[in-house]
C-alpha cells in the first residue's frame, strides 16, 4: 500500500512538472520529429537514472552514452513514459536489469541494450511486451542462452547477440519465438551448435554464426549438414579445430572428415584366471566414424600369435544405440601359461587411434595333501595313543616331583638335628670347653660355653654331609689325660654298641670323661682363662697402693700395661685392660670395650661361681 502511494505521488509530481508541449525538453536533450516519431535525444547527457522531465507523449527515447548502472522495476512507467515504442540504451553502463523494468510498455516494438555489462538476462525480462519486433543485446558479457530464454513474443523478428561470450545455446532457448526471421550469434565462443535449436524457429531466414571457434568433428557434423542445406548463413564458416581442418571452410571439408578420434577404455585392466579355466576380456570403444578394433597380445597381432594355439579365443563386437559406440569382447577358453600376458585393445579411424591394456594373470594353485579314509583312521589312532602316553608321562612326572618334595622336606626336618661325626682336634677342644655334664640325680651342673662357641659348634656340625648326619655317631670328649688325678670311666653297656638303646631320643651320643677336683683346687683356679694379676704402685703422695687382684685376659699385641702416676688419684689406680667378655676374634678382641677411665670403686666384684656338686661322669643322649 505504501509503495503504491509513493509511486502515485511521484507520478503526480512528474505529471505536474511535465511541460505541456512535448518539444519543451531539458537543456541537455533535444526533442524533435524523426521518421514521423516524437523523439527525445538525450545522448551523453550525464544521466544516472531515466530522465523524468520529458513529455509523456514521447515515442522514442535515446539515452545512449549515459551512466545508468541499473534499470529498476517500472523504470519507465514511474516517470510517465508509457507511450515509448523504441528505447536506445547503448553504452549506458547498465549492469543489471530488473525483470519488470519494461512492464506496462504495451506498444514497445524495439529495444537496444548493446555494449553494456549485462551478464545475466532473466527469462521474464520482456514479459508483457508482446509487440516487440527487435531486441539487440550485442556486446554484453553473456555466457549462455538458457532454456526458454524469452517469454512468448509472437511478433519478434530480429534477435542479435553479436560479440558476446556465449559458449552454449540450449536447444529450447528460442522455443516461444515463432516468427523469428533473423538471428545473429557472430563473434561468440561457440564450438558446437545443434540443429535442434532451430526447430522451433521455422521462419528463420538469416543466421549469423561467423567468428566462432568451430570444432569441426563428429559432434558438429549434423549441424554442418543441416546449415549447408538450409542456405541460412550469409558469411562462410571457418573450422578452428582439429588441426587437420583448421582454416578450412565448412563446405570444403567432407562430411566424413567431421570425425571424432577413437576413445578406448576397459572396465578392468587386471584380470585373474585359473589354469584351464575360461575368461573374458572387454573394452569399450567410442569413435565417429566407427573405429576398427584390433587385439594385440604382448605387442603382436592376436590372430597371428602362435602362443595361443593351445587355447581357443573368439572375438565379437556388441553395438549400443549408435554405431559410434560399441564393445569389443575376446573370450579365452582353456587358459594356460602361454595365455597369460598383456592384451591390447586398439581402435583406429580417420581421426586417429586409441588403445588400452588388459593384463591376464594366472592364479597360484594351493596344493593340499589328501588322505584316504583308512589313513585318516590310522593317524587318528596314533594321535590318541600319543596323547594318552603323554598324559601318563606327565602324571608320573608330577607324582615323582611330589614324592621328591616330601623327601626333601623330611630331610630338612631331620637335618635340624645335630648329626654325630668325628671331629677334629680343634672341634674337640671347642666341645671340651662348651659341653659339660649334669648329674640328673643330684641336680649339680657345669656351665656350658658361651653363645658364640655354641654357634660355632652348631655350624661345624651343620657343615657335615647329609649322609653323615643321617647316621648315629658317638662323640667322646676327654679331659687332659696326662694328669694322674683324672679318672676315666668307660661308657655304660647300652652305649658300647652301635644299636640304639631303647627309649633313646635322637641319634647323637656323647660320652664325657672329666677328672675330679685336683689337689690345690680353689676358687681362684676355677677360671683357667683368667690370670691373677697383682699390681703395686706409688701414689702421688708417696704412699704405696694396695695390691688388687684383677681377672683379665692376656694383653693384646704385646702392649705392656703400666700405671702412670699422672693417672693415679688418691688411693685408686686406673689400669687399662682388655674387656671381660668372651674372645670371639683371632687377636683376642671383643665386641664390648671397657671405658677408658674407671675408678676402683666402679670395678665390679666378680660373682661367685655357681654352687655345683662335684663333677661326675655322665652320658648325654641328644
Amino acid at each position: 500500500m505504501f509503495v503504491g502511494l509513493t509511486l502515485l505521488m511521484l507520478l503526480t509530481q512528474n505529471v505536474a512538472s511535465i511541460p505541456e508541449d512535448w518539444m519543451d525538453c531539458p537543456n541537455v536533450c533535444q526533442c524533435k520529429w524523426i521518421s514521423g516519431k516524437k523523439t527525445a535525444l538525450c545522448r551523453e547527457a550525464g544521466y544516472k537514472i531515466i530522465p523524468n522531465l520529458l513529455n509523456s507523449e514521447m515515442q522514442v527515447l535515446d539515452i545512449t552514452g549515459n551512466t545508468i548502472s541499473q534499470l529498476p522495476k517500472d523504470a519507465f512507467y514511474s516517470v510517465g513514459l508509457i507511450h515509448l515504442q523504441r528505447i536506445f540504451l547503448k553504452n549506458a553502463g547498465i549492469h543489471d536489469i530488473h525483470k519488470d523494468a519494461f512492464r506496462e510498455l504495451k506498444i514497445l516494438v524495439e529495444i537496444d541494450l548493446s555494449d553494456n555489462f549485462i551478464s545475466v538476462l532473466h527469462q521474464e525480462t520482456f514479459t508483457g511486451n508482446e509487440r516487440l519486433r527487435a531486441i539487440y543485446m550485442n556486446g554484453n558479457p553473456l555466457s549462455e542462452l538458457r532454456s526458454i530464454q524469452f517469454p512468448n513474443l509472437p511478433h519478434l523478428k530480429s534477435l542479435e547477440f553479436q560479440h558476446c561470450q556465449i559458449k552454449f545455446v540450449h536447444k529450447d532457448a528460442f522455443l516461444y519465438l515463432p516468427t523469428l526471421e533473423s538471428l545473429s550469434l557472430n563473434g561468440n565462443k561457440l564450438n558446437y551448435l545443434s540443429e535442434t535449436v532451430f526447430v522451433s524457429v521455422s521462419k528463420l531466414k538469416t543466421l549469423g554464426l561467423d567468428g566462432n571457434p568451430w570444432k569441426c568433428d563428429c559432434e558438429l557434423r549434423n549441424f554442418r549438414n543441416w546449415l549447408l542445406q538450409s542456405k541460412l548463413y550469409s558469411h562462410p564458416l571457418i573450422c578452428t579445430y582439429p588441426i587437420e581442418s583448421k582454416g578450412k571452410r565448412w563446405e570444403d571439408v567432407n562430411s566424413s572428415e567431421f570425425a571424432c578420434p577413437p576413445n578406448v577404455t576397459a572396465i578392468d585392466n587386471i584380470i585373474q584366471s585359473a589354469l584351464g579355466g575360461n575368461t573374458t576380456l572387454k573394452c569399450h570403444v567410442y569413435g565417429d566414424p566407427e573405429p576398427t578394433v584390433t587385439w594385440l597380445f604382448n605387442n603382436y597381432a592376436l590372430d597371428n600369435n602362435s602362443l595361443l594355439q593351445e587355447s581357443l579365443f573368439v572375438i565379437e563386437e556388441q553395438y549400443t544405440d549408435t554405431k559410434s559406440e560399441k564393445w569389443s569382447i575376446i573370450n579365452l577358453l582353456n587358459v594356460s601359461d602361454s595365455t597369460a600376458g598383456e592384451y591390447t585393445c586398439k581402435g583406429i579411424n580417420i581421426r586417429g587411434e586409441s588403445s588400452t591394456n588388459i593384463s591376464l594373470i594366472l592364479l597360484k594353485e594351493a596344493v593340499a595333501t589328501t588322505m584316504k579314509k583308512d589313513e585318516t583312521w590310522f593317524l587318528s589312532t596314533i594321535f590318541i595313543v600319543v596323547s594318552v602316553t603323554f598324559f601318563l608321562f606327565m602324571l608320573i612326572i608330577t607324582l615323582l616331583c611330589h614324592v621328591r618334595t616330601r623327601i626333601v622336606k623330611k630331610r630338612r626336618r631331620r637335618s635340624k638335628l645335630k648329626g654325630s661325626v668325628n671331629f677334629s682336634d680343634q672341634d674337640k677342644k671347642l666341645l671340651d670347653i662348651s659341653i659339660s655334664t649334669t648329674d640328673r640325680q643330684t641336680g649339680s651342673c657345669e656351665g656350658f660355653g658361651s653363645q658364640p662357641d655354641m654357634e660355632l659348634l652348631e655350624q661345624s656340625v651343620q657343615s657335615l654331609p647329609l649322609e653323615l648326619r643321617d647316621q648315629p655317631v658317638h662323640i667322646t670328649i676327654e679331659s687332659h689325660a696326662t694328669e694322674p688325678s683324672i679318672s676315666v670311666f668307660p661308657p655304660p653297656p647300652e652305649f658300647s654298641t652301635s644299636m640304639l638303646p631303647h627309649g633313646a631320643f635322637g641319634n647323637i651320643f656323647i660320652s664325657v670323661s672329666v677328672g675330679q677336683e685336683p689337689p690345690g683346687y680353689s676358687e681362684e683356679t676355677r677360671y683357667p682363662d683368667l690370670i691373677d694379676i697383682s699390681r703395686k704402685g706409688k701414689l702421688s703422695n708417696g704412699s704405696t697402693a694396695e695390691s688388687i687382684s684383677y681377672f683379665a685376659t692376656l694383653p693384646r699385641r704385646g702392649i705392656q700395661h703400666r700405671l702412670k702416676e699422672s693417672e693415679l688419684t688418691g688411693n685408686q689406680a686406673r689400669p687399662q685392660y682388655d674387656n671381660m667378655g668372651p674372645r670371639i676374634t683371632a687377636d683376642g678382641s671383643s665386641t664390648i670395650s671397657l671405658p677408658e677411665t674407671i675408678s676402683m670403686e666402679e670395678i665390679p666384684t666378680p660373682p661367685p661361681p655357681p654352687s655345683c656338686s662335684p663333677l661326675t661322669v655322665d652320658y648325654i643322649s641328644l
